[in-house]
């Protein structure tokens, strides 16, 4: 039976602490499995210390997420972090035209939802991606601090699962100039070369989850 628990690096910030390293090779492993090019149409190659300096990162964020476990086993994440521009290198981040279409994106109240998995084959399709998506939204609509979330994804026409889990979430494309394009950005590729373009959506927290 598929368990969920906060995402943390601590025994004081969840049941399955990532200072672990069992805890910390499942995720990396399930992040791997879940973003190869057979399971996702991101064409990436992540290696396992590439995974781990970037949970290292996100340790040092302002961060809520969560993790979806069956049998001791990461099968699914989602987590993310507030956008504290003190902290975040927001200009090589993120597009320069969210500012444009959303100028108090970068005030501090911004929460970026940076990943969200979920292991193909059995567990896909039981709404594990909804939940761990949706317990991370409710961890950052609960805080004072954060009134917005955020978040990006592959705009290729492949990616249409999540766009429809993000719009059924009640994400919204930021949209520009008269003819109301979407912002998108082209993101180098993890591993390898090349680059894809992924789309900006966001959404209120005030707001019915």
């Amino acid at each position: 039976m598929t368990e969920f628990v906060d995402f943390g690096y601590t025994d004081a910030e969840t049941e399955y602490p990532l200072d672990d390293p069992a805890n910390r090779a499942s995720l990396i492993g399930s992040f791997q499995t879940v973003f190869t090019d057979e399971n996702s149409p991101y064409d990436e190659n992540w290696d396992y210390e590439t995974i781990d300096g970037f949970l290292e990162w996100a340790s040092e964020q302002d961060y809520e997420g969560t993790l979806a476990i069956d049998e001791g086993r990461v099968v699914g994440f989602s987590w993310g972090y507030r956008v504290d521009p003190g902290e975040v290198d927001v200009d090589e981040k993120f597009p320069e035209e969210l500012e444009e279409v959303e100028p108090d994106i970068f005030d501090g109240k911004t929460f970026m939802i940076d990943e969200v998995g979920v292991l193909p084959d059995e567990y896909r399709g039981q709404g594990i991606g909804t939940e761990v998506e949706s317990r991370t939204l409710e961890k950052a609509a609960a805080r004072e601090d954060v009134s917005r979330a955020m978040q990006r994804t592959q705009w290729s026409g492949e990616n249409t699962g999540k766009l429809r889990l993000d719009g059924q979430l009640g994400f919204e494309a930021f949209l520009q100039g008269e003819e109301n394009t979407p912002v998108t950005q082209e993101v180098e590729f993890v591993g390898k070369p090349g680059a894809d373009e992924r789309i900006y959506l966001g959404r209120e927290l005030g707001e019915e989850l």
